[in-house]
């Protein structure tokens, strides 16, 4: 069974284009990511976003050893979609997600862009 975690996402500063936490999988589920953890990424702008120097991190903080730090390569398309795989893999060590995790995305000067976390008790407000 996939558990999720509830996404609400905070801009900050928002110009063109948006780039939200759209979902996180503590489990794994519809085939990506091998079973791992994965958080996907969306794009609400018409143009694409380039992520280099932008950071993904858990409740641990963003100078954990296994935040995900995004390399220069990596976009995510005008309208589209970037899914990152958590839980390590066989070069890069990257945090795990549990039920109760709190995930943020900083952009490339340290801001917060987005971020996911469990719902409250009252299935309300995200608890974060």
């Amino acid at each position: 069974m996939m558990r999720s975690l509830v996404v609400w996402a905070a801009w900050v500063g928002v110009t063109e284009a948006a780039v939200v936490i759209n979902e996180v999988a503590d489990r794994g589920g519809g085939g990506a990511c091998g079973g791992r953890d994965w958080v996907e990424l969306a794009n609400d702008g018409d143009a694409p976003v380039a992520l280099a120097g932008y950071v993904l991190h858990d409740a641990k903080g963003p100078t954990a050893d296994d935040v995900y730090s995004f390399g220069a390569d990596e976009v995510v398309p005008a309208h589209g979609f970037l899914v990152v795989c958590c839980s390590g893999t066989a070069d890069r060590d990257v945090f795990g997600i549990n039920p109760f995790d709190r995930v943020t995305l900083l952009d490339a000067s340290g801001g917060a862009v987005a971020a996911a976390g469990p719902m409250t008790g009252d299935g309300g407000s995200p608890g974060i």
